[in-house]
């Protein structure tokens, strides 16, 4: 559960922990580009209990894909991301916490050269799109 006020208005919802600002830039472009809103949560707690999980942790030791889940879960619009230095995450809410929609691993792409910046920046910006492409019910790009 957060242990922030809820969400009142339909936006596809990003928790992060401690996310590389670019990775995080990129992906709320790709989400503006198709007009879809978006809340940003940081560092607020996480019930894994609500999921069937074993205990409640904090949004700083979560994974991407755990984060995913529980934004999607919270979402009124039933999208969520989740971004961790390691990892971006696009989950749809009630689909199994492992197998999130897209993911990208980040600590091997900002490692690389920068000539493949623009790729990395491509790929985080199309996790956004595609996220509000699924609000829209649009095929993903």
């Amino acid at each position: 559960m957060m242990n922030t006020k809820p969400n009142t208005k339909p936006a596809v919802l990003i928790y992060e922990s401690d996310a590389c600002k670019m990775a995080l830039t990129e992906i709320c472009a790709g989400l503006e580009e198709e007009s879809v809103p978006y809340a940003i949560y940081s560092g607020c707690t996480v019930s894994l209990d609500e999921y069937d999980q074993q205990q409640s942790q904090n949004v700083m030791h979560c994974k991407s894909k755990t984060l995913a889940y529980a934004a999607a879960n919270h979402s009124r619009v039933h999208i969520g991301i989740g971004i961790t230095p390691s990892a971006a995450a696009m989950q749809i809410k009630n689909c199994h916490i492992d197998k999130p929609v897209l993911y990208i691993i980040l600590q091997e792409q900002e490692s690389q050269k920068l000539s493949n910046q623009d790729i990395y920046k491509q790929s985080l910006r199309r996790l956004g799109t595609n996220a509000a492409r699924a609000v829209k019910g649009s095929v993903f790009i």
